[in-house]
């Protein structure tokens, strides 16, 4: 299901929401911030956030590259934001979080480009460890 939240112009950056499917098919909600048609070509970049942080941490980042001609997609960590959460009785592991981004970052039509702050260059790194290839670079900020 994706829905528009602007629509897609060839000289401006647009976004859309939508839902993507997690390990074990959890939902989690996305923004993906369109390039304009003149200027695709470049790699796809994903932004993760950090703990306690959602994909609107990056809204200014994803629309500013994107109107540069670098399309991405932000998403709120399974238990953060408009993301579903685990079970009650389901605790929260870095393989779960690992797993959501080797899924979302397999789903691109080419290896993107990982966007990581805190927790969500952590789990790039594992995710990238588990699946070597799985991201073209890596981009951390703030990691501890």
């Amino acid at each position: 299901m994706v829905t528009l939240s602007s629509s897609a112009q060839s000289t401006a950056a647009a976004s859309e929401s939508l839902r993507l499917s997690g390990e074990g098919g959890l939902q989690l909600a996305a923004s993906r911030y369109l390039a304009p048609a003149a200027l695709q070509g470049h790699p796809a970049l994903i932004y993760a956030h950090g703990f306690g942080q959602t994909r609107h941490a990056w809204s200014r980042a994803g629309m500013t590259l994107a109107h540069a001609g670098y399309p991405g997609l932000s998403y709120d960590a399974r238990g953060h934001g408009d993301s579903q959460r685990n079970a009650a009785d389901v605790p929260y592991t870095g393989e779960q979080f690992a797993d959501d981004l080797i899924i979302v970052a397999g789903d691109q039509a080419q290896a993107p480009v990982l966007i990581g702050a805190s927790m969500g260059g952590l789990f790039g790194l594992i995710a990238e460890a588990r699946w070597p290839g799985l991201l073209q670079a890596m981009v951390l900020v703030d990691i501890t």
